[in-house]
């Protein structure tokens, strides 16, 4: 029952605090009251939305332990969450009226993939909190402390405080010492690992040939799906479970890797026309088994191993085998000979070669003429088409028309496949029928990683960027060594908080995955480039991307960018190769002065295909600074108004660089109204972007806005808390060329910017030059170049 967080505390977690009542208790030093929805904190009262304070009594009765989300959902929503990602909205607003900072957080601790624990002290009413309350503090005429005449009472008085302070000190270290263990905990030990996780291993063939293996293949398959209907379990997507342990240690460190406490192998063999499989259920904490069995049945009976194993292994995890039974079709027929053509079929999509997905095509066709109720077989044959579609080609309508009679066909033979409504939600054009889709799909199919990934985007597409975040850490519980997920997870980190280190540490965990993931690489090296001025190491890790993808356009065109910011052009020139687009190119000429060459490409472009998004607007600025040289406004100002027409529907954050090279464009030419109006516009877009974020995340923006309008001083704080960000990058066409600070350049404090800002970089090239003569990177034909002004 959802009783709004009043519930009476008998005791909560180590405490040992006896709380009864509704009244309300303290957390930390600030002062809760649950039947009020009202927090009192050292900032004044603030009051709650019913359920964020349901969540917060939720998380006091159990301090000592991390609580999910979906656990937050299940008692505070019934499991019914309705609107954009409750249990993220909630968490944040505790924390405003706890005053709460998510980056140094001293009340509630985000633990990353596993959810929330509360990490305050929790006292009842009478008792002290950690700091005075508003309403309690001292009255204006406290008694005044003794005077000088009684020194030696002063000095008694001053000994047994310090006694007192000591024995303080002593117990806040032992705290602070206990509290660090249990993050140790919770994070680095066996204890944080899923105790209901399980994953099902590639079942080994007896024999060493593709028959064999592929009925290896059909039996994991048919295993796995099996447990991962279940929504109480997180089943390991196969992509994860790919390796296979045999001794103690080994055992340990794959459920480690995995997050899952227990491990389900096997092996697979045939003779003549009947099927044997070994199985065996692990304790990855223990590093043993805790049961095995063998099967022995015709191979027409797979179905009745898969179901053998299903009701054994739930028995040992304590799952109601019989409850769940009806959670997948557990005894429906199974035709090995199209399980094992549709595994082919998969194996080959992996490859996501044009010929491969043709072949797969076919495979999944072939299997539904072996079984034409054969659900898998179908959604495999819509997945391929739709692959197909994604590579383009003359045939898109037809192909997609095949695909969704495919999909048709798996959905009336069976409208419990969870897969096959989260691949519908993909083809449906109406964000509401397709959020419908989805929710069905993952309710059927709990456990299916991709689903999770597809719907976190669509969520964040629908700006919905917490409820994403929280989505894709449930795809990466259920598989933990998909690269992709954790570049996408940190991507949003870096949209939803702008926290660099979270965005960096997740990419360089993707790295260790896949060593060989380029955009990887390529985003780790942009990080460092825009987001943290770290210009000699963003160098080294493009140039090891360019290194295993040398064919990639993007690739170089950030190396030009990373090198003429470090004031190296031959470099920047070198990097993009012997015939790189003209476009390219002409970035080079604007470092030495001139934009016509960007600005004449430019106005080539469809203004609905316009790419200049998010801080950075180089075709924008190009055409407005030609504009300016050439004397001939109307003819850009009328390209520009035609792109910001186009990009009405855009989230205003998308397109912050353009809008102000546009403001500036219009202040400029004679309508200084309409540009300060669309800087105004976006400096209120800034400021409620900024809330959340790593402070002052915005400062070039917003230098750039209150410069258009006028506000020198305000703007030159602005850049000056950007450049203590790292926000460094094109720092040469900011101190040499950007109009908008043309009045700005003689002001002492710019000069001062500048020069903190030309000592980063003399530091930077020092450490690029250091690189190049270790071997780490290639030199590039470098030659002196004056540092940039």
């Amino acid at each position: 029952m959802d009783t709004g967080g009043r519930e009476s505390f008998q005791s909560i977690g180590n405490n040992s605090v006896s709380l009864s009542g509704e009244t309300g208790f303290r957390v930390g030093s600030c002062l809760v009251l649950p039947d009020q929805d009202l927090i009192v904190g050292a900032s004044g009262k603030c009051s709650v939305e019913p359920k964020a304070m349901a969540v917060l009594v939720h998380l006091a009765r159990q301090p000592d332990r991390v609580v999910s989300a979906d656990e937050l959902i299940d008692h505070v929503w019934l499991g019914r969450p309705m609107g954009d990602n409750p249990v993220y909205r909630c968490i944040a607003q505790l924390r405003r009226a706890l005053g709460d900072d998510p980056r140094s957080p001293r009340y509630v601790l985000t633990v990353p993939t596993k959810g929330y624990r509360l990490i305050a002290p929790i006292a009842p009413l009478d008792v002290e909190p950690e700091q005075p309350l508003p309403e309690l503090t001292a009255p204006d005429n406290e008694p005044e402390p003794p005077r000088a005449t009684h020194a030696g009472r002063v000095r008694a008085d001053w000994r047994s405080r310090r006694v007192v302070l000591l024995l303080l000190a002593l117990v806040l270290a032992g705290v602070l010492v206990a509290r660090w263990l249990a993050d140790r905990a919770e994070t680095d030990d066996p204890a944080a690992i899923d105790r209901q996780g399980l994953a099902v291993l590639p079942f080994r063939a007896e024999a060493d040939d593709e028959a064999s293996r592929l009925i290896s293949q059909s039996v994991t398959d048919l295993v796995r799906n099996r447990f991962a209907a279940l929504s109480k379990l997180t089943v390991v997507a196969a992509g994860s479970a790919t390796v296979d342990a045999e001794t103690p240690d080994e055992i340990r460190a794959v459920g480690a890797r995995l997050g899952v406490q227990y491990l389900l192998q096997g092996r697979v063999g045939v003779a003549t026309d009947r099927l044997r499989v070994d199985v065996r259920l692990l304790d990855s904490a223990a590093g043993k088994a805790l049961w095995s069995a063998r099967y022995d049945e015709p191979i027409a009976d797979v179905a009745r191993i898969r179901e053998g194993i299903f009701q054994e292994v739930a028995g040992k995890l304590g799952i109601d085998a019989e409850a769940a039974a009806g959670k997948s079709p557990g005894n429906a027929r199974v035709s090995l000979d199209a399980y094992e053509l549709y595994m082919r079929g998969r194996n080959l999509l992996s490859s996501q070669a044009a010929g491969d997905i043709d072949r797969a095509i076919e495979a999944f066709r072939r299997t539904t003429v072996l079984d034409p109720e054969f659900s898998l077989g179908y959604l495999g044959l819509c997945q391929a088409l739709m692959l197909k579609i994604r590579r383009g080609g003359e045939q898109e309508a037809e192909w997609r028309t095949m695909a969704e009679k495919a999909l048709d066909r798996a959905l009336a033979i069976n409208p419990a496949l969870g897969q096959a409504w989260i691949e519908r939600a993909g083809l449906t054009a109406d964000p509401a029928v397709a959020e419908e889709h989805y929710r069905k799909g993952l309710l059927l199919a709990p456990n299916e990683g991709t689903g999770y990934l597809r719907y976190a985007q669509f969520l964040f597409g629908s700006s919905r960027m917490g409820e994403a975040i929280d989505t894709i850490d449930r795809a990466i519980r259920i598989d933990p060594l998909n690269p992709e997920l954790y570049l996408l997870q940190a991507f949003y980190v870096m949209v939803v908080r702008s926290d660099v280190a979270e965005h960096d540490r997740l990419v360089r965990h993707a790295l260790e995955i896949n060593p060989n993931m380029t955009r990887a690489l390529y985003q780790l090296a942009y990080s460092h480039w825009e987001y943290s001025g770290r210009l000699a190491e963003a160098a080294r890790v493009i140039e090891r991307a360019i290194k295993k993808d040398p064919d990639s356009i993007d690739m170089r065109v950030l190396a030009r960018d990373i090198y003429l910011d470090l004031g190296d052009p031959v470099a920047a020139a070198s990097v993009l190769g012997p015939s790189p687009p003209a476009e390219v190119i002409a970035e080079l000429a604007r470092y030495d002065g001139d934009s016509t060459q960007l600005a004449a490409y430019a106005s080539d472009i469809d203004p609905a295909s316009w790419p200049d998004s998010g801080p950075r607007a180089p075709l924008a600025e190009a055409l407005r600074d030609a504009m300016l040289q050439s004397g001939d406004m109307q003819a850009g100002l009328a390209l520009l108004a035609s792109v910001a027409a186009a990009r009405e529907t855009y989230p205003p954050m998308w397109s912050r660089g353009f809008s102000l090279v546009h403001a500036n464009a219009l202040v400029l030419s004679g309508k200084p109204e309409e540009g300060r109006r669309i800087a105004s516009a976006m400096l209120d877009v800034l400021d409620t972007h900024g809330q959340g974020r790593t402070r002052n995340w915005f400062g070039r923006e917003r230098s750039l806005a209150l410069a258009i309008l006028g506000e020198d001083e305000r703007a030159l704080d602005a850049l000056a808390s950007s450049i203590g960000n790292g926000q460094i990058y094109r720092w040469w066409y900011l101190a040499r060329f950007d109009p908008v600070y043309s009045g700005l350049r003689e002001h002492p404090r710019f000069d001062q910017i500048s020069r903190q800002v030309q000592a980063h970089l003399a530091r930077q090239r020092s450490l690029l030059q250091d690189m190049r003569q270790q071997g780490d990177l290639p030199i590039r034909d470098v030659v002196n170049h004056p540092e940039s002004r």
